[in-house]
């Protein structure tokens, strides 16, 4: 069982290398992938009983929604 948690630890640090690509360029496709990476890799951890890990990628969730939220509103006059 080890190899769906290491997949899911990956998928969650590339999560976190996607939000922070996707909010430096504004890509809202990537921030929506990130942000259903982030999703799986906290619920894969979590069904596999590594709740630490799952809860460092389910606090993160709340941001990459708030990403897509934003890029979703379009350009915001500077």
């Amino acid at each position: 069982h080890l190899m769906p948690l290491d997949w899911a630890s990956s998928t969650g640090n590339l999560a976190f290398a996607q939000i922070e690509l996707a909010d430096r360029t504004d890509d809202l496709p990537l921030a929506r992938e990130a942000l259903a990476n982030l999703t799986l890799a906290e619920q894969a951890l979590r069904d596999g009983g590594h709740i630490p890990s799952a809860g460092t990628f389910a606090r993160q969730i709340p941001d990459a929604q708030a990403l897509v939220e934003r890029l979703s509103q379009g350009p915001q006059p500077t």
